[in-house]
């Protein structure tokens, strides 16, 4: 091989221009993505946080919940209701409030209620 075939070839002016143009719109679409995906970052962790902080206060709500169906329970085997009754009225504590819930969501509320139930009716 001659020094002739290893140098590069050398673009017209036109051809130039073109290679210019078409770097500046791959730099202008790539600071682009850049920016979305640092926005999309920083919306990911607000949204993170946001979780978290839901999830903490569901965590209270529960365990609220579960004082106070701890309470109704015994409040009822005090009242002497039979305990097939019992879950009746705590499972009915569920149905207004949570009828926005997906079904599954109200499944596992109405079956965790009950637990609470049975373990405050019998501990009572």
């Amino acid at each position: 091989m001659d020094q002739a075939s290893d140098a590069q070839p050398t673009l017209s002016a036109s051809a130039r221009q073109e290679l210019l143009a078409r770097s500046k719109r791959a730099g202008a679409e790539a600071r682009e993505l850049i920016d979305q995906c640092a926005r999309r970052s920083g919306s990911y962790e607000l949204q993170q946080q946001r979780y978290a902080a839901m999830k903490t206060a569901l965590a209270e709500l529960r365990t609220g919940l579960h004082g106070l169906v701890t309470a109704y329970s015994r409040g009822l085997r005090q009242l002497e209701v039979p305990p097939e009754h019992a879950i009746i009225l705590v499972k009915e504590l569920v149905d207004d409030p949570t009828r926005l819930l997906p079904p599954d969501d109200l499944a596992e509320l109405r079956s965790q209620l009950v637990t609470w139930a049975v373990e405050a009716y019998y501990s009572g």
